[in-house]
């Protein structure tokens, strides 16, 4: 089983990663599961610019908003709660 490339999320955004990328492989069989990106310099700045920006908005938005979008967050990760289970037991090598 592979795994498509995972990327870098700024701002919201999936951010396509490279040039440089590290394989992932089972522990068991060492098969090559995927690969993730190595972000650079440039990439961690963008990120940093990313997150400065939305600072400001996000600091004003009142307590409720800012629950409502931690629920949409944990909310979607429930939901892809299944893959990471399935990634994380073929990482470790377990059936």
């Amino acid at each position: 089983m592979t795994y498509p490339d995972c990327t870098h999320v700024i701002g919201g955004q999936p951010v396509a990663g490279g040039p440089r990328f590290m394989d992932v492989h089972n522990p068991a069989d060492g098969s090559r599961l995927g690969r993730v990106p190595l972000g650079d310099a440039a990439t961690v700045d963008r990120a940093i610019q990313a997150a400065e920006a939305a600072f400001p908005a996000w600091s004003t938005l009142p307590i409720k908003e800012r629950k409502t979008d931690r629920r949409t967050q944990s909310t979607q990760k429930r939901a892809a709660q299944e893959d990471i289970l399935s990634r994380t037991l073929s990482t470790g090598g377990k059936k």
